[in-house]
């Protein structure tokens, strides 16, 4: 079998039996190319997680998986491709985050990515349930986690390096409760939880690779609805990515690495409720929580909407776009309201159409030690509603 012009192992999955057979079999990872025949009913059916190595693809061809009810993503580490695959809007995925074993991933189709994943489309509404959290927490609904700050390089493998999530759609909604976060980091973004690219690139072919990781050409048409009760650690959301990260890269001077988001669109309202907010830093924004990184051509058309009447957060951080950035913005517009309901900040509290606040992050290289914002819009409105303490 041929497929994109090498010669490779194909497997065909066609039913509900031949999918959770080919899941058992390569749950510690597939090297070959996997095809969906047509659509998958996977009615009653438990799927376990599957991996894919460097060289695999993981190919939908348009085909959707129907009728699951699932508890974690498809997939659990990609190094390789995942393609044109469609979660029909029969599917639920319900989390339930009160497992404190270790720092837990929670997406649709990939949890850990490494490689690519393009054109997958969720339909699948999203739940996501928890008592008292005590580890750290990522959520997304296409991806958990992309990219990576450490892990083996060779001078061959550079997947890792220029992990990337493109043209993809949701339209689920992504619904989270939880009693009290009280330790740990928390992204959710309405597409991919966080992105961080590798910190140790030694060569310019591994800096031109890391070039090309990011989020690209991504819709969210999903409504993102948050309420904890009491949030005691940091937390970055957004409508798009929850947290755009960046890195110092350990084999050039701690030069900074960044990250990247383009022509993405937000369509969805994001809310986020709760009693209290003791944590460190929180980040909020159509867009994106926290971004370390470069976003360009990219819009903000959902309403940003955060009500916490008690708040002690240093700094409390919200845009129509993303809450806090520390790179080059460039084309980016936001159309949505943005609104703080019923506050009682008791510290440090930014907002704005574009973004909360902007810092330059002590960078060292030229020429991103230079914060820009180039052709960017605001035509929502900006609303605070405070009550005095």
């Amino acid at each position: 079998f041929t497929y994109a012009g090498v010669a490779r192992n194909e497997i065909v999955i066609t039913n509900a039996a031949e999918f959770v057979d080919f899941a058992t079999t390569y749950n510690n990872g597939f090297d070959g190319v996997a095809l969906l025949g047509n659509d998958i009913d996977m009615t009653g059916v438990e799927l376990p997680y599957f991996s894919l190595l460097e060289e695999a693809v993981f190919d939908g061809q348009g085909f959707a998986i129907k009728n699951m009810a699932a508890t974690h993503a498809l997939i659990n580490e990609n190094w390789g491709t995942v393609k044109n695959v469609t979660v029909d809007s029969s599917c639920t995925w319900a989390y339930d985050l009160t497992n404190t074993d270790a720092s837990t991933p929670h997406a649709v189709f990939v949890n850990s990515n490494m490689g690519l994943v393009s054109g997958c489309i969720n339909n699948a509404d999203v739940t996501a349930v928890g008592g008292n959290i005590i580890k750290d927490r990522s959520i997304g609904t296409i991806v958990c986690i992309s990219g990576s700050t450490d892990f083996n390089l060779s001078n061959t493998l550079l997947k890792g390096i220029s992990a990337r999530v493109e043209n993809g759609i949701n339209n689920g909604n992504l619904t989270i409760t939880m009693d009290d976060y009280t330790s740990g980091w928390l992204f959710i973004g309405g597409m991919v939880g966080s992105y961080y690219p590798h910190n140790n690139l030694d060569t310019e072919e591994k800096l031109a690779a890391s070039y090309l990781g990011g989020v690209y050409s991504c819709v969210n048409n999903g409504e993102i609805t948050i309420n904890i009760s009491t949030l005691n650690k940091l937390a970055s959301i957004g409508g798009i990515i929850g947290c755009v990260g960046k890195v110092y890269n350990k084999a050039n001077d701690n030069k900074y690495i960044f990250s990247y988001v383009d022509n993405c669109i937000n369509n969805g309202n994001v809310t986020y409720s709760g009693t209290t907010i003791n944590g460190s830093l929180f980040f909020f924004g159509g867009i994106s929580g926290y971004c370390a990184g470069d976003m360009t051509n990219t819009t903000n058309n959902g309403a940003v909407k955060y009500s916490v009447p008690d708040a002690t957060a240093q700094p409390i951080q919200i845009g129509g776009v993303t809450g806090w950035f520390s790179g080059n913005i460039n084309n980016v517009h936001n159309n949505g309201d943005v609104t703080l309901d019923n506050i009682k900040p008791n510290g440090y509290m930014f907002a704005g159409g574009i973004a909360g606040i902007s810092q330059n992050g002590n960078y060292t290289d030229t020429p991103s030690q230079y914060i820009t914002v180039e052709n960017c819009s605001n035509s929502g409105n900006v609303t605070i509603d405070y009550y005095a303490q």
